[in-house]
């Protein structure tokens, strides 16, 4: 596409040439090995923050229920702690809490909700009691109730303990109940079965803070945030092994980036329906809200918050967090070098800023003063406009939040500066300040060459089955005539695409019918052409035996030459053609049993047959798996296998053992044949049905 052959350099930043980054002055970066990019890095890392977290998992005073605008909510009394307190639950014809402690059998023992969960016919709610003024004598202490749903009877009421203050509890997947409780500085989690039997205590190693929140995820394992009220939380994963036991483990592995560790946790626990939540104040989505409001604001204690509360939760910016690579001074080995270009392979979220600075000079360590930095904001392409200098310095600074960061997969920087410029005569070039328009006028169109020119260089690859995308594959068939099933899977789309040259070649063959039907369903047919199998005879070319010995007035009516009532009466074609005719232009297919035809089906094909056979031939298809009978035709592969006897193991054949287990003089023979053959049916060998092979 270009005129002439324009010489020129780039230099590449990533994590495969690396960044050339100057370690004292790059501050707050993550990811400078990792193939996705450079990003900020979360001073929390690898704890989440709770604005990160709560729309994944919630706090612990607030459960959703089966449907979607079903949540309970433990409200604990603040001003009056003798006071009955308020066990809520969202009504979501009204839009508004109710108070369930008058309608749950028990409900008037409710001292000091303090977290609440759910599970299928179940609701559990953890009070806290009444703080005692001496030790272990509280009138009533922590205690965890059970209710069944939904007429709301008392299923199991458990004494927790004075000395241990509930903060959250969860069903888990094993069916049991999971409560975090904190014992003296010490964090546990104590176990009750369903009707809140007590199973024992599994100790956090190392924590430091209580268990804030607890969620099931949905790979089955239970999660605990432990940290303070208001984060961030360190993430412990809770398993159950086969012996019964808990397995604890503070999981490390989450992601640093912000977008990357959102796109985690949501795919460990999905959407929790919580949008925001603070210590006395919540806000839930409403999928069916009937005043338009995808997302409602309650207090604690289910009333209307105030707008000074709204503004603090909804309004409230994310913690800004910003980082800043400076790399070393990049070499052109060029004295006076005109720097041309940067292009900048960046994702950029729309409340984030990625800011790059340039600078050029002649000598690798300038004084900071001396250089006049070129700031870009937010550019993935420009021009750099500096004066001529053998080094390049670059500094890339990244601005975001908690939940959004910029991530820069690589620079390319081109240089010297070459534009079609230099393919004009030298007077567009007398006025310098003509010419430095006229360089930076004509980048634009070269910028657009040479994207064509790259389309072109790159345009081999799209014809390589192996390297082409997924979802260009259909394109490439069109082609080559294709039309490919919406069934069909990648892999076996690349195989046809392998075989297309074959298969146009051998198109109306047996070969090439067997080899689109092994293609496509991955077993290789049996294809017999019945012509083969005739039943007549010739002179020297049949033996005795194998062919029916009779003459033409035998095998078809003829006045004058056969007899009456013993030979068939055919009204059509020349009954000197008949040895010719028979069979003619008919085959049959013989399909093994395999998962791929029971999943594209026998239609499917039945389809595949007719588009490759000539189109005058007729065919029947026969697919074995369902054994044969003794005395008809069968096909080995296809209705029938050779293999070898199970071993031999002495005893009694009970159970699933009774094709192994054999006893002396019965079912079984202690010697192998002549040719001591242990390993099944070798064709030229002695073989006994029943001693090396059995036929299935």
């Amino acid at each position: 596409m270009t005129c002439a052959n324009l010489p020129g350099r780039f230099r590449l930043l990533d994590c495969r040439v690396g960044w050339d980054c100057d370690n004292d002055k790059s501050e707050s970066i993550d990811g400078l090995d990792d193939e996705s990019g450079i990003r900020l890095r979360d001073p929390d890392a690898p704890r989440v923050s709770s604005r990160i977290l709560t729309p994944f998992v919630g706090p612990a005073w607030l459960a959703h229920g089966c449907g979607p605008c079903d949540w309970y909510l433990a409200n604990p009394s603040e001003a009056d702690p003798r006071a009955n307190s308020g066990f809520l639950h969202f009504d979501a014809c009204s839009e508004s809490w109710m108070d369930l402690s008058g309608q749950l059998a028990g409900g008037e023992w409710l001292i000091a909700p303090t977290a609440v969960a759910w599970a299928p016919n179940r609701l559990a709610l953890l009070d806290a009691g009444r703080a005692p003024s001496n030790k272990c004598q509280a009138d009533v202490p922590a205690q965890l109730f059970l209710w069944s749903l939904p007429e709301g009877r008392l299923a199991g009421l458990v004494k927790i303990g004075c000395d241990l203050t509930p903060t959250a509890i969860v069903f888990a997947s094993w069916c049991e109940w999971l409560v975090a409780v904190c014992d003296n500085g010490t964090t546990k989690v104590r176990r009750y079965d369903r009707v809140g039997t007590y199973l024992g205590d599994a100790e956090l190693p190392g924590a430091k803070h209580p268990i804030q929140r607890l969620a099931r995820g949905n790979d089955g394992a239970v999660w605990t945030a432990v940290g303070t009220e208001d984060g961030p939380f360190d993430l412990w994963k809770m398993e159950s092994t086969c012996g019964g036991k808990l397995r604890l483990q503070k999981f490390e592995e989450i992601p640093l980036s912000p977008p990357l560790r959102e796109d985690w946790l949501r795919k460990t626990f999905g959407a929790s329906g919580v949008t925001g939540a603070t210590h006395n104040l919540v806000c839930l989505q409403m999928p069916s809200s009937s005043s338009g409001t995808p997302t409602k604001c309650f207090s604690r204690r289910g009333g209307s918050p105030s707008a000074q509360e709204v503004s603090v939760l909804t309004a409230g910016e994310p913690k800004q967090l910003s980082g800043s690579l400076k790399t070393k001074p990049l070499d052109s080995l060029l004295p006076r070098c005109r720097w041309h270009r940067i292009q900048v392979d960046a994702d950029i979220p729309p409340d984030s800023t990625l800011k790059i600075r340039v600078a050029t000079w002649e000598k690798s360590d300038p004084g900071s003063s001396d250089l006049e930095w070129q700031v870009v904001d937010n550019a993935c392409d420009f021009l750099i406009q500096q004066a001529p200098g053998r080094y390049l310095f670059v500094d890339i600074t990244l601005i975001g939040t908690q939940q959004s960061s910029p991530v820069v997969r690589g620079l390319r920087i081109d240089f010297p500066r070459v534009t079609s410029l230099d393919q004009l005569p030298a007077v567009y070039r007398e006025d310098p300040r003509a010419e430095d328009f006229s360089e930076r006028f004509l980048s634009l169109f070269d910028r657009t060459v040479e994207e064509l020119d790259q389309t072109i260089e790159c345009f081999p690859g799209l014809l390589d089955i192996d390297k082409l995308p997924d979802d260009a594959l259909p394109w490439l068939a069109t082609f080559l005539g294709i039309a490919f099933d919406p069934t069909w899977n990648a892999e076996t789309r690349r195989r046809l695409l392998h075989a297309v040259p074959q298969l146009y070649r051998q198109r109306g063959t047996v070969a090439g019918l067997s080899l689109a039907i092994e293609v496509l369903f991955g077993v290789r047919p049996v294809v017999n052409e019945r012509m083969f199998q005739r039943a007549w005879g010739a002179v020297k070319q049949s033996r005795l035996g194998t062919v029916r010995l009779f003459g033409a007035s035998r095998s078809r009516f003829r006045i004058g030459r056969s007899p009456l009532g013993q030979v068939p009466l055919r009204s059509y074609g020349n009954p000197d053609h008949d040895p010719f005719r028979s069979e003619a232009h008919r085959f049959s297919i013989l399909m093994p049993p395999s998962r791929s035809l029971q999943q594209l089906g026998t239609e499917q094909l039945e389809r595949l047959i007719d588009s490759q056979k000539p189109a005058h031939t007729a065919h029947n298809l026969r697919i074995g798996g369902q054994g044969f009978v003794v005395g008809r035709t069968s096909v080995v592969g296809i209705d029938s296998q050779f293999i070898a006897r199970p071993p031999v193991v002495l005893g009694s054949a009970q159970g699933n053992f009774v094709r192994s287990l054999v006893r002396l003089n019965h079912n079984t023979v202690l010697r192998s044949g002549r040719q001591r053959s242990t390993r099944g049916l070798r064709i030229g060998k002695t073989s006994t049905v029943g001693i090396h092979t059995i036929l299935e």
